[in-house]
């Protein structure tokens, strides 16, 4: 038997808030990557398909394609998976459908064949203004050759990185056909940074049950980029947490990355309840804490006063031939950083006679709990005790992903934030900041927004940081707590914005 017809489906996320996006957007994606030679002669098919109706955790949209070849599928998969901006709105449990799982999806409205012109013919329901191009760009040459890099920054509580950059993405696809994404969410290392850099395409995904701040088991996730480096974020549960609670989980996390042979680890100090100096995580990367009688003392916070010694015997192998690196957003944990390593440096110069390895960890800690006084975070032993090198959020994920790699592949580079007063004194966010003089070394064209009421002299307080290829452009404020009009606000400002540099396409 000779099989002659398949099918092909894609699964877009369906944000939670009526209004987000609409299945007309979903397809202006599909239709943005696709081209007639692609899809000629198939059937077009799509539809909103419930948890209940298909093994899925959450609801999803379904994009389909029918009565094609084994070839012509593989040659649609091919193109949607290389494509970020499509990549960013798929569901992360099943993103693609075969043959067999359609069958059994029923309610899909039929859109209509693709005709050699584009068009489709003999639809239940149209897609409003939307046509494959016969080949991309030919419609309109504003998108060829051109890559825009989308890295906003989210709107508070409201909407996040990624969100954003949806909405300047659906814009970006209106007004250039063909055009390359590259999302770039803006992370700090809480709950979320691994998502943001699978979305960049930095890196693949690993998860582990560790322990939670009580004695439940929880999923953590890591990320690991080029084959070489752990970015671990902080999960949830220890954000959330309503007492101070043990880093025992975050040790079995590293251990983990050191049980995969990475060479550096990136971990996350950010918006943790942890409040055992750290002391769980040494626990769990097996160095043993002992009072002054030789018991094993539990890592909790009360016994940083008791500890006396600690033993070496089980400890793992490639601690101390890794690089660590603590991201963290907290001033003051930047600032202790030097007061810890002050402490370090002292501690070692009395004795000269030690190297210096782990094994002299122990008795450090009586002078650095001197030096820096009451610290309970994640920070406080693990610089000494791993060498650790504590670094602002931004530029430590920046610097993992080779970020300069990607503005080089850039045509042009837009960031922001949409929050009230974030030039209340004339300066940009950490992120935003950090990113600006990133494409000023690089000297790549860039476009900052930002979410403010101008007012007399506001441009001027930016253009003392600016450079030759940034301009820096307004949006009105959102309001916090209403983030149907934040959307709408954003999706204004996005539709304006590539309107305008098309303009400025047309004219050079």
């Amino acid at each position: 038997m000779e099989v002659l017809h398949f099918a092909f489906g894609v699964c877009f996320d369906v944000p939670d808030i009526k209004g987000d996006i609409t299945p007309q957007q979903f397809w202006e994606e599909i239709f943005s990557v696709l081209t007639v030679s692609d899809v000629k002669g198939l059937h077009v098919l799509g539809g909103m398909v419930s948890a209940a109706t298909y093994a899925s955790q959450d609801p999803c949209y379904i994009c389909a394609f029918t009565n094609g070849s084994l070839k012509q599928m593989r040659r649609i998969y091919k193109k949607l998976s290389a494509d970020a901006g499509v990549g960013m709105y798929l569901t992360t449990t099943r993103p693609y459908l075969e043959s067999n799982a359609l069958e059994k999806i029923d309610g899909l409205t039929f859109f209509g064949k693709v005709e050699r012109d584009g068009t489709l013919c003999g639809a239940q329901e149209e897609l409003y203004g939307l046509r494959f191009s016969k080949r991309r760009g030919k419609r309109s040459h504003a998108g060829k050759g051109i890559v825009f890099l989308l890295a906003p920054d989210s709107v508070g509580e409201l909407i996040t990185s990624k969100q954003v950059i949806r909405r300047l993405t659906i814009a970006a696809r209106r007004h250039f056909s063909g055009v390359k994404i590259q999302p770039f969410p803006i992370a700090y290392g809480e709950a979320g940074t691994v998502d943001a850099l699978l979305t960049a395409g930095c890196g693949t995904e690993r998860t582990i049950q560790v322990k939670g701040p009580g004695a439940e088991k929880i999923d953590a996730h890591y990320a690991v980029l080029y084959g070489s480096t752990a970015v671990v974020e902080m999960p949830k549960e220890f954000e959330q947490a309503t007492a101070p609670c043990s880093s025992f989980g975050i040790g079995e996390i590293i251990r983990r990355a050191l049980d995969e042979g990475l060479n550096e680890i990136i971990i996350s100090d950010s918006k943790s309840q942890i409040g055992d100096y750290g002391l769980g995580c040494l626990r769990a990367l097996g160095i043993k804490l002992l009072d002054e009688q030789g018991q094993e003392l539990s890592g909790g916070r009360e016994d940083i006063d008791r500890l006396s010694s600690i033993d070496l015997e089980l400890v793992h192998s490639r601690l101390q031939e890794v690089k660590f690196t603590l991201m963290t957003n907290d001033l003051n944990v930047l600032n202790r950083k030097n007061i810890i390593s002050h402490a370090l440096e002292l501690t070692q110069a009395e004795n000269k006679s030690r190297s210096k390895n782990l094994d002299l960890f122990c008795e450090l800690v009586p002078a650095l709990l001197k030096t820096v006084g009451d610290m309970p975070g994640l920070h406080t032993l693990l610089v000494p005790a791993l060498r650790a090198d504590c670094r602002p959020s931004v530029d430590a994920l920046l610097d993992a992903v080779h970020f300069e790699s990607y503005l080089k592949r850039a045509s042009l580079v837009i960031t922001g934030e949409a929050q009230k007063g974030i030039l209340t004194d004339g300066h940009q966010g950490p992120a935003i900041k950090t990113i600006v003089e990133r494409c000023k070394n690089t000297k790549t064209p860039c476009i900052q927004f930002f979410g403010v009421d101008v007012e007399q002299g506001q441009d001027e307080k930016v253009k003392r940081e600016a450079y030759s290829m940034l301009t820096t452009l307004y949006i009105a404020a959102t309001k916090e707590g209403n983030r149907e009009k934040a959307i709408a606000l954003i999706d204004n400002f996005a539709d304006r914005l590539f309107r305008i540099i098309r303009i400025g396409r047309e004219l050079s």
